[in-house]
């Protein structure tokens, strides 16, 4: 169980708009250096259409520094119903588990928002695959704790329903 330090949260999530794409960049060049900034570019703008079930969320500090971003889908699913899945998942270096418990929120917040009835944690990601950074370990372990199961051989792809844990 998450149990946060104070009553002012340390990060703020909110959707990317276009115009914050260059100064989330270097965030997202720590994971993937081969990754060109008119590609990256060219995928928040898809990424923004108001007419898809679908976007990025920034979590930032309080002085406006991004820290982690995540991609996200609204899908129906025969198996799952309405299903919030989550890919991209870029975490800055931190200290501490925080930011993944932010994360962790984040997605919480937005499939409540998008009416999804589970949660799909897709991590088995080609930056992942390159190097896995201790924050992604984190990200991992923090999952589990928060009650999310595997549903593929390894710990990549997490599946949460929300029935029971959306007032926690």
């Amino acid at each position: 169980m998450h149990i946060p330090l104070s009553l002012d949260p340390i990060f703020h999530a909110a959707p990317m708009v276009p115009e914050e794409a260059r100064r989330t960049f270097a965030l997202v060049q720590m994971f993937d250096r081969t990754l060109a900034l008119p590609d990256w570019l060219a995928y928040t703008r898809s990424m923004s259409r108001k007419d898809q079930a679908s976007g990025l969320i920034t979590l930032k500090d309080n002085r406006g520094y991004a820290h982690a971003i995540f991609c996200w889908f609204a899908r129906n699913s025969l198996t799952h119903g309405r299903v919030l899945r989550v890919s991209d998942v870029v975490i800055a270096g931190l200290p501490g588990r925080e930011i993944v418990h932010a994360v962790i929120d984040a997605v919480r917040n937005c499939a409540t928002t998008t009416k999804c009835d589970a949660i799909i944690f897709d991590l088995d990601q080609p930056i992942w695959q390159k190097h896995v950074p201790a924050n992604m370990l984190k990200l991992r372990s923090a999952l589990i704790d928060a009650g999310f199961s595997a549903v593929a051989s390894e710990v990549l792809t997490l599946k949460q329903s929300l029935a029971s844990t959306l007032h926690h």
